[in-house]
């Protein structure tokens, strides 16, 4: 073999090697990418989870009647904001839904929520 075809080797091989390092490298960043969509994702449904939690309770406790309390618990890593008829849970108002009745405002942070049926009137609380 002369000189120049060891050195065209050695070029050939160093070019196949940057191929399969690039390749590679999209690969990872392509895994990790999806790893963060997924875990917003996953936030997001979780406050979806508790907001449709506070609806379901507060749905509950006004087809049961004066005198009804519901307690549940709200995931540490949620707050919830209650204002009128909607229900906001999550860092900056994230996940949003509508309420079958008028509520006091409040903030509810994690731990065991109290919804009650007082007199006709909705107040949820922390228990």
């Amino acid at each position: 073999m002369s000189r120049n075809t060891k050195g065209q080797i050695a070029i050939e091989g160093f070019t196949t090697l940057a191929v399969i390092l690039f390749l590679y490298a999209t690969l990872v960043f392509m895994t990790y990418s999806r790893d963060a969509q997924l875990g917003e994702k996953t936030a997001l449904m979780d406050r979806r989870d508790a907001c449709l939690a506070v609806q379901s309770s507060v749905s509950s406790v006004l087809a049961s009647g004066n005198g009804t309390v519901f307690e549940f618990g709200l995931s540490s890593k949620d707050t919830a904001y209650i204002s009128g008829n909607r229900a906001y849970v999550g860092v900056e108002n994230a996940y949003a839904c509508s309420l079958p009745a008028a509520v006091p405002d409040v903030n509810i942070t994690s731990g065991t929520i109290r919804v009650s049926n007082l007199n006709g009137g909705v107040r949820v609380e922390n228990a």
